[in-house]
């Protein structure tokens, strides 16, 4: 994430104005996707395996308690980048 920071900077974008931080947000989910899609397959895990394990184990707590703890920490991190929130 950092790195897609970084070239947003670069480039002399204001991460203030909305437009820039939905295109930034837009890169970290491409990036995450590419990123979580080859840990995946380390594990020899298909992306629609993972995706539809999440669909069906989406009504037990602790699952949901873990998805809402990894956004939470995905938007401090973001917030530690100097990206204001959406």
């Amino acid at each position: 994430m950092a790195s897609v920071v970084e070239t947003f900077k670069e480039k002399g974008a204001n991460l203030y104005d909305p437009s820039v931080t939905q295109q930034l947000q837009m890169q970290f989910a491409s990036v995450a996707n590419d990123v979580g899609e080859k840990a995946l397959e380390k594990m020899g895990i298909t992306q629609d395996l993972f995706e539809s394990s999440i669909k069906k184990h989406a009504s037990d707590p602790e699952v949901g308690q873990a998805l809402g703890m990894f956004q939470m920490k995905q938007q401090q991190e973001i917030a530690a980048l100097g990206v204001p929130p959406m």
